[in-house]
């Protein structure tokens, strides 16, 4: 007779003893979420782990790829999300290049992937918070490192998640608890386990008689030798105190003990009394200017020598439009071939505003009967007046144009200064310039006249003065352009558009919709005040917006919490209009869709009851 034994062993305990964690995720802090948000990791394993290649995501679109980190065994590291500064062998901080979005406060997940190519077979840590369904939950589940419909519960602003035992890694909720005291960079409490080096037994051999013992030689212990510390790479910065708005500012950089015979790329960066250091453009390789966050390929290069010193002059602006007062300029330096960032001392600098030019006047514009702008400087002031919408975006850029348009997003509802117009050929945005505060709403009817240009890649037409705006008439409401996934989402840009589909991905603020084979992303901005529906993958969803294009990406912008309807079921068409189903939730503009299919069919019937009569 044989006896089989089988013995099942959780997959779990191999695991949690033998790879990295995520540990703690503080997606919420207390007050601004910029900078403050952060992910730490901990390595539970008795050896060291190099997760030099490694890709890491949190609730957005964004992935950051570790450069060379080993992280030594029983020891945390800390990424700092969407966030800048100098790494150490602890805390790693992704920078707003590559991140440029926040986690969500109230739903989101983390996933950590081995090596770019992200999938069920390269996912090595999860953990999704707030709703079930997230984005890379049914890979992490593929993988066994998720629970199906499970999710971490969350706890207050400034309280984080994290694992109850540092390292077991969690593949379900029940490992996880809210951590009313975070502790980046520290324990949450027990630990998985501690190295314990056990030493064999070693093998009794016979000990042999010894009669001329071998004299015991004493040797004197080598006198230790303490290394001389690496010189540690510094820049020095150097400009004027005074400086002009939108003027040119050289400055001289000079760094030392960086690498020899290396080039590192420059972007000078300012900052007023915040922590935002986007006040400055840079004067770069073909002569343009560019923002801090342009591609890195277009700023200017410092190439140091033999003994990793190097000097280089160089210029930048504060960009036209920022504020008087005193500013901190910085240069920001990091390794052409690398993705190690070090900065520059910092200056201060008095910004002031550039003295009119009496040479040249200022423009006078006063509105016409016909609601048209006219000059009444003699001559010395004009503006190429266009017919369409699609005709200012041929013009070249810097070219003064004078067109119409009706208000699709209300000036501030997509921004500060921001506000959007359209007509039957396109639609675009407007930006208007600092302290030029007026009310620009929805409906209404305007001409305007401005500089046309670009902002982050999006077409935008500049107004200098509030005066340059004349608004027409009021309720003038356009229909949206509907959009089928026929065409590219980039051939609506600046336009209103509404689209119906799936649920493709979720998370924080961003979602994704599934428009006949092509996704679109959907992104509820903070300034409109909108609470993103709840939602999941393989939900229903109608989307009314602007098109808007930021950094090579194009997403649909909502303006009103009508703009998102939700269900779980397929809408119906009622006059050939999408509304929800009746299982839907309700939204009030889908009732009042009801109301008045309910309304004209009742008096069909009422007529056709007197036509028999």
């Amino acid at each position: 007779m044989v006896l089989l034994l089988i013995v099942t062993m959780p997959r779990s305990v191999t695991a949690v003893e033998s790879t990295i964690a995520i540990n703690e995720v503080m997606f919420d802090p207390q007050g601004a979420d910029t900078g403050f948000e952060w992910i730490e990791l901990y390595n539970p394993t008795c050896e060291s782990f190099d997760l030099s290649g490694y890709t890491i995501t949190a609730s957005s679109a964004d992935y950051y790829t570790f450069g060379k980190v080993i992280l030594g065994s029983h020891e945390f590291i800390t990424i700092h999300w969407r966030a800048e500064g100098i790494d150490t062998d602890h805390d790693v901080f992704t920078g707003v290049d590559i991140v440029d979005s926040n986690m969500g406060n109230t739903s989101g997940y983390v996933a950590l992937f081995e090596g770019s190519v992200r999938s069920f077979n390269t996912i090595r840590d999860y953990v999704s918070y707030g709703l079930t369904g997230q984005a890379w939950s049914l890979d992490a589940i593929e993988a066994g490192l998720w629970v199906k419909d499970e999710t971490v519960s969350i706890g207050d602003a400034g309280t984080s998640i994290g694992l109850t035992v540092d390292g077991k890694r969690g593949d379900s909720s029940q490992d996880w608890s809210v951590q009313n005291i975070a502790s980046p960079g520290d324990k949450n409490g027990e630990e998985v386990g501690s190295c314990i080096t056990v030493s064999p037994t070693p093998t009794l051999s016979p000990i042999p008689t010894i009669i001329d013992p071998t004299p015991v030689v004493i040797i004197s212990p080598t006198p230790s030798v303490t290394p001389t510390p690496e010189p540690i790479q510094t820049a020095t910065l150097t400009i004027q105190n005074d400086v002009v708005v939108d003027h040119k500012v050289p400055y001289v950089l000079e760094i030392n003990n960086a690498k020899p015979n290396y080039q590192y790329i420059v972007k000078i960066e300012a900052k007023d009394n915040t922590e935002s250091w986007y006040f400055s453009v840079t004067l770069g390789n073909d002569n343009q200017y560019y923002a801090w966050n342009s591609p890195w390929s277009n700023f200017p290069v410092i190439t140091t020598d033999g003994t990793g010193n190097g000097v280089m002059e160089g210029a930048f602006k504060v960009k036209g439009g920022s504020p008087e007062g005193t500013y901190f300029v910085r240069a920001k330096i990091k390794e052409s071939n690398g993705l190690s960032i070090f900065y520059s001392s910092q200056e201060t600098v008095s910004v002031i505003e550039p003295t009119p030019d009496v040479a040249k006047p200022t423009p006078s514009l006063t509105p016409s009967n016909e609601g048209e702008l006219v000059d009444t400087t003699d001559g010395k002031y004009s503006a190429e007046t266009v017919s369409s919408i699609s005709d200012v975006k041929n013009v070249a850029f810097g070219t003064l144009v004078s067109f119409h348009g009706v208000v699709t997003a209300s000036l501030h509802s997509l921004g500060k200064g921001v506000f959007y117009v359209s007509d039957d050929t396109g639609g675009i945005q407007i930006v208007l310039s600092k302290d030029n505060e007026m009310q620009i709403d929805y409906g209404d009817e305007i001409t305007i006249v401005g500089e046309y240009g670009q902002k982050y890649g999006e077409s935008v037409v500049r107004v200098s003065d509030k005066n340059f705006v004349i608004i027409i008439s009021h309720g003038v409401h356009k229909d949206p352009v509907v959009f089928n996934g026929a065409r590219g989402i980039s051939e609506f840009e600046g336009q209103l558009v509404s689209m119906y589909g799936v649920v493709s991905e979720t998370s924080g603020d961003t979602f994704y919709v599934d428009v006949e084979g092509q996704d679109v992303r959907v992104y509820v901005k903070e300034s409109t005040g909108i609470d993103k529906p709840s939602m999941r993958v393989g939900y229903y969803v109608k989307v009314t917006g602007i098109v808007s294009l930021y950094k090579d990406s194009y997403r649909v912008l909502p303006r009103f919490a009508d703009d998102i309807l939700v269900s779980k079921e397929p809408f119906e068409k009622v006059l050939g209009v999408m509304v929800l189903p009746k299982t839907g939730a309700y939204s009030i503009l889908g009732t009042w869709f009801m109301v008045l299919a309910l309304g004209l069919v009742s008096l069909e019937i009422s007529t056709i009851l007197k036509e028999s009569s």
